[in-house]
């Protein structure tokens, strides 16, 4: 486990929205039942001397019905000099420390996912359905 994640990034980081997309589905039936799942993944990759992380936060519902909704961000943290390999060796450990510790940048994150995901839910006339703005770790 990775102790001290400050060791390895600057201190600025950079947020962006990647992709977001809402797909209206007709509703086959109105009396039947339907669930509704909400998942997010995260990964990590490296370019240059930057830990690029990926938050994905996506809602359906089974059987596919009334919607389906993507939101992809970013966060791109600057690698400190010198500590390139290293992090490169430990980039599991490192994004599984950042989601564990509950930092701010995960946390950012998923905040913003859970904005956007209520903001594109509103557009289909009811009320928004409003994510949790944390990681979802049962995926339900």
């Amino acid at each position: 486990m990775v102790e001290n994640l400050t060791d390895y990034f600057n201190e600025q980081h950079t947020f962006y929205l990647n992709e977001a997309s809402y797909n209206r589905l007709e509703l086959q039936d109105v009396n039947q039942n339907l669930t509704m799942k909400c998942v997010d993944l995260l990964s990590a990759d490296i370019t240059g001397n930057c830990f690029r992380i990926t938050f994905k936060r996506s809602v359906q519902f089974t059987p596919d019905s009334l919607f389906k909704v993507l939101v992809e961000l970013g966060a791109d943290l600057t690698i400190k000099e010198g500590k390139k390999e290293e992090v490169q060796n430990l980039k599991s450990e490192i994004l599984q420390g950042l989601i564990d510790d509950g930092s701010a940048v995960i946390t950012n994150l998923a905040s913003r996912a859970s904005f956007i995901v209520s903001s594109l839910t509103s557009s289909f006339g009811q009320q928004p359905i409003v994510t949790p703005p944390t990681v979802l770790r049962d995926n339900k």
